[in-house]
């Protein structure tokens, strides 16, 4: 039996300008533990098919089964996470997450246990330190992960993402993008998300659903992700599939990436003989030692001193590219974020002072 299935769906979308799309007798089957992906060429329209996949708007005809059962508005079996909590701003974090573990688990634990629950999906999620923030005053990246912290306390067996780090800056989603892969291969549960963001799509959906409009009528059609999992944002570079689906997609929403600039060759400076350059003498030493790299591509947390680190200044200089190593530093704001995230396997290392 499918988890999640919808029969003759037929319901009224609005547009965004008074008007309505008009979804007609729409059919879906989801295996439990799928990740299905939904785009739309329009604006709007992939979250309105989101709402409508998860009975948050009236059906004119057909309905929505979840484990054989009809599903309905606001069902404890459901949970819908969008940018930001769109109630109770004044709360404090914690607070706001206990209110979700007590409607989620009910009696099942005791508060301690709730506390405990809601602690370990904070640092889950990357944000234990701001338990005791009010959530008035998170900016937008804290107010995603507190969203997707929000998902991880529930123990809704579906899970909707509405476009959570499409409003994030390029390097606040990235780094949301890889902790999403990483609790994404650690979860079983059943997820929608909506998203403008194809690379997106491609990394975390099973299937990906393509909208579209004509005539105000919705047309959809799906495509297949067949990547292997766990994934990483390398996947887009190293697999000829990936690139196959981005392009199928770029054709399909008419979004496109932007080409790659062209690396032009430039000849490095002439070494004096009494001159030893840094580069020249760390690229020379597996040669020496016999030694190779284990792994070549890390990421490194640091804490900035004055915005002045270390690690900073030898990325900068060339240091690590002179040792054959690829890395990404991620600016971090406490020492237990760090250790979490190494523990997590989401960095390699981090500089200590």
């Amino acid at each position: 039996m499918p988890h999640l299935e919808t029969t003759r769906l037929t319901i009224d979308l609005p547009d965004g300008q008074g008007g309505h799309w008009r979804l007609e007798d729409f059919n879906l089957q989801l295996p439990e533990g799928v990740a299905l992906g939904i785009m739309a060429r329009k604006p709007g329209l992939a979250s309105a098919v989101l709402e409508a996949l998860v009975a948050a708007r009236p059906a004119r005809l057909g309905g929505v089964l979840l484990d054989g059962r009809e599903l309905d508005a606001a069902n404890p079996r459901v949970v819908l996470v969008r940018q930001k909590p769109e109630r109770f701003p004044l709360q404090r974090v914690t607070t706001f997450l206990q209110r979700v573990a007590a409607a989620s688990l009910g009696r099942r634990v005791g508060r301690d246990e709730a506390r405990a629950w809601v602690n370990h999906n904070l640092r889950l999620a990357g944000i234990e330190d701001l338990g005791a923030q009010r959530l008035s005053t998170l900016s937008k990246h804290a107010l995603a992960r507190v969203e997707l912290a929000r998902l991880l306390v529930s123990d809704a067996p579906l899970v909707c993402l509405d476009h959570l780090f499409d409003g994030l800056d390029e390097v606040f989603k990235r780094q949301s993008l890889d902790l999403m892969l990483d609790l994404q291969a650690r979860m079983t549960r059943t997820m929608l998300f909506a998203t403008d963001d194809i690379e997106q799509a491609v990394l975390v959906a099973d299937r990906i659903l393509c909208l579209d409009v004509e005539d105000s009528v919705v047309t959809s059609s799906q495509l297949d992700v067949n990547l292997l999992r766990p994934r990483a944002r390398l996947d887009l570079e190293r697999t000829e599939e990936a690139g196959r689906l981005l392009e199928v997609l770029g054709d399909r929403l008419g979004r496109y990436l932007p080409e790659p600039a062209v690396a032009t060759a430039t000849e490095p400076p002439h070494a004096e003989d009494s001159v030893i350059f840094m580069a020249d003498w760390v690229a020379s030493q597996p040669e020496r030692n016999g030694k190779t790299l284990e792994k070549a591509d890390i990421s490194l947390g640091f804490i900035p001193l004055i915005d002045c680190a270390p690690l900073a200044i030898a990325l900068e200089l060339g240091f690590f590219d002179a040792a054959g190593l690829s890395v990404k530093l991620s600016r971090e704001s406490s020492w237990s974020n760090i250790q979490d995230k190494v523990s997590l396997g989401l960095l390699d290392g981090a500089q200590m002072l």
